[in-house]
């Protein structure tokens, strides 16, 4: 009865430490698994701080594009405002020279008739 104790006491003590060291492992694989998890998380919010930094980037250089082409077209627009009312005046002037030449003709003609009648 006494060895039976024995060999009793010396499997507990055996199954005790298989016990312990499995839950020592468990608790490794755990912590292992834990630490992949947050590993992979904090892996998954940098690509994603990273595209949305890539977004921001494509975002600011379309819209610098944006306003370039419009502050070009705006400039091309000025440009040919600023040319037609060079345009306009150049017509106008040509126009004013002609009926200043059409009154003096007139004129002329008048002076030219009344030294023939008087």
């Amino acid at each position: 009865r006494k060895r039976a104790m024995e060999i009793s006491q010396g499997e507990t003590a055996k199954l005790d430490t298989t016990i312990k060291a499995k839950l020592s492992s468990a608790t490794e694989r755990k912590e292992n698994i834990t630490f992949a998890k947050v590993e992979s998380i904090g892996k998954d919010i940098t690509r994603k701080m990273e595209q949305g930094r890539e977004a921001r980037a494509k975002h600011q250089e379309a819209t610098k594009d944006i306003v370039t082409n419009l502050e070009r077209r705006l400039s091309s627009a000025s440009d040919r405002r600023e040319q037609m009312k060079d345009e306009q005046l150049k017509v106008l002037e040509a126009k004013s020279s002609k009926i200043e030449r059409v009154v003096t003709s007139r004129e002329q003609i008048k002076q030219d008739a009344s030294q023939r009648l008087g």
